[in-house]
């Protein structure tokens, strides 16, 4: 087996062109469709940041008094990370996290924000602690998605983390996806504005900063160790594997949309 992180965007290519193909963008065609992916997709939006801080934790200190970290370069890389997903500059010039920004696209596009807003208060009431999903009214396929990131951050291996951070959430949101949603807000003025900008924003600092930082820091951490390169391996067919199944709930919630449309109509 190779000693190198390479391989394993070779070995991925086939899920994750699965992945840019998938019909949850070739299927929408309509406002509510953009409403039922923000409404999905919002939770990996969120579980995103707990990823990142787990990571942030495992190479710098948080600790007071502060003592300094063995892995500087790993502390700079997810620090730069850090500062735009949590207070990136958004359409308004304020700075805002990339949920913050998504949270208000949301309610801009007239997609229901009570789900993911009591998940939050839920979170932040019980000082922290990961709640019990099962009491939140979100989909099946979304508390899966949620659930399977904590069991990885639970773990708390480093590579595993890394190797989710980076393949999971690498740019799965296709150019082609953004001109959809450019199409369905030409057609709804000033509904879809503040998701567009996301939508850009995010692919202009994933492809360009985030996603080269990322792999950095997982070649930094598998140092060309087969066993460590494995872990990397099996995490990230996993987080695919997840995001696949999260993609298919929203997919047949689009079909779901559609024939209640169609039944309203007849």
């Amino acid at each position: 087996m190779t000693t190198s992180i390479g391989h394993i965007n070779d070995m991925l290519e086939p899920t994750r062109l699965q992945l840019l193909r998938h019909p949850v963008y070739t299927q929408m065609s309509s406002l509510r469709h953009v409403q039922i992916f923000m409404e999905h997709h919002v939770y990996a939006v969120w579980d995103f940041m707990s990823l990142l801080k787990a990571l942030q934790r495992k190479f710098g200190c948080f600790r007071i008094p502060w003592t300094p970290s063995d892995n500087p370069d790993g502390v700079r890389l997810l620090n730069e990370i850090a500062v735009a997903e949590e207070s990136d500059e958004g359409l308004d010039g304020t700075h805002r996290s990339h949920f913050s920004m998504y949270r208000s696209a949301m309610a801009e596009a007239g997609a229901s924000t009570e789900a993911i807003d009591r998940l939050v208060e839920v979170v932040d009431m019980e000082a922290g602690c990961f709640p019990d999903l099962k009491k939140i009214a979100l989909s099946d396929e979304a508390r899966q998605f949620v659930g399977s990131t904590f069991e990885v951050i639970a773990r708390n291996d480093s590579v595993e983390m890394a190797s989710t951070f980076l393949y999971g959430r690498e740019d799965l949101l296709p150019g082609l996806f953004t001109k959809i949603v450019e199409q369905v807000s030409e057609e709804h003025a000033g509904k879809l504005d503040q998701f567009v900008y996301y939508l850009n924003r995010h692919i202009e600092v994933d492809e360009g900063e985030h996603g080269p930082a990322a792999e950095r820091l997982l070649a930094m951490l598998c140092d060309g160790k087969i066993d460590r390169i494995e872990r990397a391996q099996k995490a990230a067919s996993e987080a695919l594997r997840q995001r696949m199944l999260l993609w298919d709930g929203i997919a047949a919630d689009y079909n779901r949309s559609s024939s209640d449309t169609e039944k309203e109509l007849v």
